[in-house]
């Protein structure tokens, strides 16, 4: 039978899923004690009750508008904006009826058939909302459009109520006209449908909103039923079909709160719970990461330097010379371990930086003194390959830097080799430096190598990254230099950057602060 009626386009709902709303006594407080006072105040003053009565459920149907018009951006839903816009102009035909009512006499003098006349537009309106709404969950809607023909249709009836042009409804000392009691009937007919309009086509609809929406048909049925008996405007009858509207806006309030308020603030709750699980989980993943390559680094440097130790002891032994083909496999076996305890300390210092254990020294630093130091101890590096070195930074006015001295050489002499190993045979590496004129030293290394295409800008600062470089150029590295040198720069209170044309060269930067004046002097 289940299968059939979801063919039939039919949306079943879990009971318990459907009464979860409508069985929490928050829900009903607060229109069962607005209830209780107007039935006191109804005993005292009927006028006033009615006025009580109409007022809150015109205010309920304004913030009903607010609310779902203020966060139409955010929660998209099309069916509860649908709904607004209608409410909106139905709490203003209401308002209307409550000021034409029979002892108001505010703009005019109020009848028992002008404010008859009123309230039968506003529920043929609003039973017609009810109806189409479902519809609406599916299409795109333009919220300015909607606003304005709905404001259009409450004008019209306006102008034919005021105009003498819309049946009549009550006769005084009569009662009520066949037309606003078969009107009544027709409404509740019309009101049926969209609840079966609800259940059926409401796919998009929540679970929590159908329920809320379908008890509010509920509770306008039974106020319409109640309308149709009464004979004086002031009767019992009305007060009872006056407090079953009362709950029936609510209703439809409490599903726009839930949709548009409640739900998102829930959402917003759960993703920042998740976020701060997933946070703590990663954080506590890059302590392990982190503890397992300090780790990691410290163990594979004890046996490095007994491989490098023995090698260099054989290399060097007076007594048992090597013959040149040994003394290449041996040459061999100290250049490759060299580069792996390199590595070896770069990943060191990269633990050490995550981890936000690195000890850094800053001191009063001679920038020329430093670059002339790692200028000189380049140099060798070039030769090979033919590159030349050019210091067109050392030999100017003094510059103090306030930085770690140890560090700053490790930054320049990464940017320098890097600048050497992927230059062109015969190239040149140049090293420039001048104040920006903000309290920084700006020291560039520009090489005339093979460049870093657009493409792999982003990624040069990657850990691990080669940037796609074939294997004869990037068997040096493993991707970790530039992550470091980032690093050290910016924990020196300096930025790193740089400018690369493929085929022409590229340019790395680093800036650092200078140096106080009275320290420069100090020195």
């Amino acid at each position: 039978m289940e299968d059939i009626l979801r063919k039939q386009g039919w949306t079943l709902i879990n009971q318990e899923k459907w009464f979860e709303p409508l069985v929490d006594w928050r829900l009903w407080a607060p229109p069962a004690a607005a209830a209780v006072f107007l039935i006191v105040v109804a005993r005292y003053s009927f006028l006033a009750f009615h006025t009580f009565a109409e007022l809150f459920a015109i205010v309920i149907s304004f913030l009903i508008f607010a609310f779902a018009w203020s966060t139409r951006k955010f929660t998209r839903n099309n069916f509860l904006l649908f709904l607004a816009c209608g409410y909106f102009w139905i709490g203003a035909l209401d308002l209307i009826h409550t000021l034409v009512y029979k002892g108001m006499d505010v703009f005019i003098e109020g009848s028992g058939n002008l404010s008859v006349q009123f309230w039968i537009s506003a529920r043929y309106f609003e039973a017609l909302v009810l109806l189409i709404a479902p519809f609406a969950t599916t299409q795109k809607q333009n919220e300015y459009f909607l606003l304005t023909i709905f404001g259009v249709i409450a004008a019209g009836l306006a102008i034919l109520i005021f105009t003498g042009n819309f049946p009549t409804g009550f006769i005084e000392g009569e009662g009520l006209t066949n037309f606003k009691i078969y009107s009544e009937y027709a409404i509740n007919l019309v009101l049926l449908l969209a609840l079966v309009t609800l259940l059926r086509y409401g796919r998009d609809i929540s679970t929590g909103e159908k329920a809320l929406i379908a008890t509010s048909i509920f509770m306008t049925m039974c106020a319409e039923l109640a309308f149709t008996f009464y004979v004086d405007v002031y009767g019992f009858s009305n007060l009872t079909g006056h407090i079953f509207k009362l709950f029936s806006f609510w209703l439809i309030f409490q599903a726009v709160v839930i949709s548009h308020l409640k739900e998102p603030y829930a959402a917003l709750q759960k993703s920042e719970e998740r976020s701060r699980s997933l946070f703590d989980v990663a954080e506590a993943a890059s302590r392990a990461k982190s503890e397992f390559l300090r780790s990691m680094s410290h163990e594979l440097r004890t046996p490095l330097n007994a491989v490098l130790g023995f090698a260099q002891i054989l290399r060097a032994d007076p007594q048992n010379r090597l013959s040149p083909h040994q003394i290449e496999h041996i040459d061999h076996i100290l250049g490759g371990g060299n580069h792996l305890l390199e590595l070896v300390n770069q990943v060191l210092d990269l633990a050490r930086i995550e981890a936000d254990q690195l000890d850094l020294s800053l001191e009063d630093v001679n920038a020329s003194e430093v670059v002339a130091e790692c200028v000189a101890m380049a140099f060798p590096l070039g030769a090979p390959k033919g590159v030349q070195i050019i210091d067109e930074f050392t030999g100017g006015p003094s510059t103090h830097l306030r930085a770690d001295k140890l560090r700053l050489k490790q930054v320049l002499i990464n940017l320098l080799s890097n600048a050497v190993k992927y230059n062109r045979q015969g190239g040149t590496v140049t090293v420039e430096g001048r104040e920006t004129g903000k309290g920084f030293l700006r020291l560039s290394v520009t090489d005339t190598g093979i460049g870093i295409a657009e493409k792999d800008h982003a990624r040069v600062f990657r850990m691990f990254d080669r940037l796609g470089l074939a294997s004869t150029l990037a068997h040096e590295g493993a991707g970790i230099g530039l992550t470091v040198t980032k690093f050290l720069v910016e924990h020196m209170a300096g930025r790193i950057g740089f400018v690369s044309q493929e085929g022409v060269g590229s340019t790395f930067w680093i800036e650092l602060p200078l140096a106080p004046p009275s320290e420069e002097v100090l020195a």
